[in-house]
């Protein structure tokens, strides 16, 4: 249940606090070790949500991992998630402590309106961004259902990116390279779900585009390598790049994503054509990503084999660039109004919803004590569930008293959510 501290600033969107790895502040080693590992964002809440601190939720996604809490508990909650996130990643918490980004206040809820417009991901405008955040709020409230303040902030995020998606048009168009190769993709091979890909030499743009395709939906890319590459990195197929090999990792894939090795071409004419047969024609995508090129320019001569290179991608991604630059200015414009709305209106707190929360909690709590204790009395049973309710509220008042944060204002306002008012006989519908 969140702190009364909490709900005590909740409507001051300078508490909001924000914790954030994202494909832009770490290396591709420590990326895929967290994206694409045994990071699990319903164990990282609960564990965090288990402990002294209350109401802190989250998103994870393929690029991105962010935690979400008010500020008055952001000490307890960085240590905590460093150590937690060290643990499942076996990485050392102070590098990933070098490679987060922390933000606090207007800062916090403009990058955090931005997230969910689709406007900090990698591919600027993509459509998954609103459904993830989604799903990752729904596991939020499962473990921190009482986070009213968070509650909030997630609604209002959820109309901004409502608006930039109703009033521009900014996901329409590539706009990067990684973008405008999943559009090339999606006209060679139609949706790319089934689609499968393979990596010949390893390069940072090589992993940056692989991870890209899978978000967009591909199916895992197969990553093979010389002998000369070191073995022990980890989602690394050990294959010498002989002609019957590569032939069959490309007959195996709709995407391939080719770097430069030691030899004159990575990939020739004949490999394809051999791989074309294998796969009876079946279109496919090649991104030479060599320079010079590492794809044998003859390749592009045969049928069903569609090859780009950077150039190629960067053209389609600057003509996307200009024809959405107005588009991402309206969005921009629009999250700058909405920023500084969410500063001007008050709140308007749904109370039903935080009446039945109050109202399942004390209804858990009684059947949970019922069952431990059948032998006990409804009248007994209600003192010890009134007994619980009343510790977390007193311990927080001590606390203010002890830091000599207990004003005149603050101790009412505890007076008048805990004891009667005279002649107040309540509202009988109210829960």
């Amino acid at each position: 249940m969140s702190s009364m501290n909490e709900g005590h600033i909740e409507n001051d969107g300078d508490n909001f606090s924000l914790i954030g790895i994202n494909y832009g502040s770490c290396p591709p080693l420590i990326r895929s070790t967290i994206f694409g590992g045994e990071t699990d964002l319903g164990i990282i809440l609960t564990s965090l949500n288990s402990k002294k601190n209350s109401g802190v939720y989250g998103v994870l996604t393929c690029d991105r991992l962010e935690i979400y809490f008010c500020k008055s508990i952001s000490n307890g909650v960085q240590s905590d998630f460093f150590n937690l996130l060290a643990v499942r990643t076996s990485l050392d918490p102070r590098d990933l402590e070098r490679v987060a980004y922390k933000l606090s206040g207007r800062r916090a809820l403009g990058h955090f309106f931005r997230v969910v417009s689709a406007m900090e991901s990698q591919v600027i405008g993509e459509p998954q961004i609103l459904g993830q955040v989604r799903t990752c709020e729904q596991i939020s409230k499962s473990i921190a259902p009482a986070s009213i303040f968070l509650n909030h902030i997630f609604k209002y995020a959820f109309s901004v990116a409502k608006r930039v998606k109703n009033e521009t048009k900014i996901s329409e168009g590539p706009t990067s390279l990684a973008a405008a190769a999943i559009r090339v993709a999606r006209n060679i091979n139609g949706e790319l779900t089934s689609c499968n890909g393979v990596i010949f030499g390893l390069d940072e743009t090589a992993i940056f585009l692989a991870e890209q395709f899978e978000q967009a939906g591909a199916k895992k890319f197969v990553k093979a390598a010389s002998a000369k590459f070191n073995p022990k990195n980890t989602g690394i197929l050990k294959a010498d790049p002989h002609f019957e090999l590569q032939s069959q990792l490309i007959a195996n894939s709709d995407v391939a994503l080719v770097c430069n090795n030691d030899t004159n071409y990575t990939i020739t004419k004949e490999v394809v054509s051999s791989a074309l047969r294998l796969r009876k024609y079946k279109p496919l995508f090649i991104i030479d990503l060599g320079v010079p090129g590492a794809v044998e320019p003859s390749v592009e001569s045969l049928d069903a084999a569609f090859v780009y290179n950077l150039d190629n991608l960067e053209q389609l991604a600057v003509e996307g660039i200009e024809k959405r630059a107005l588009e991402k200015q309206k969005a921009e414009g629009i999250i700058l109004e909405e920023l500084e709305a969410f500063y001007l209106k008050s709140p308007n707190r749904d109370i039903g919803v935080l009446a039945k929360e109050i109202r399942e909690a004390l209804e858990n709590e009684l059947q949970s004590m019922l069952e431990q204790k059948p032998n006990l009395s409804v009248e007994d049973a209600c003192y010890l569930v009134l007994k619980k309710f009343l510790h977390q509220p007193l311990k927080v008042t001590r606390e203010l008293s002890e830091k000599n944060q207990l004003n005149s204002e603050t101790e009412n306002l505890i007076r008048s959510l805990l004891i009667p008012q005279n002649g107040d006989k309540g509202d009988q519908n109210e829960f």
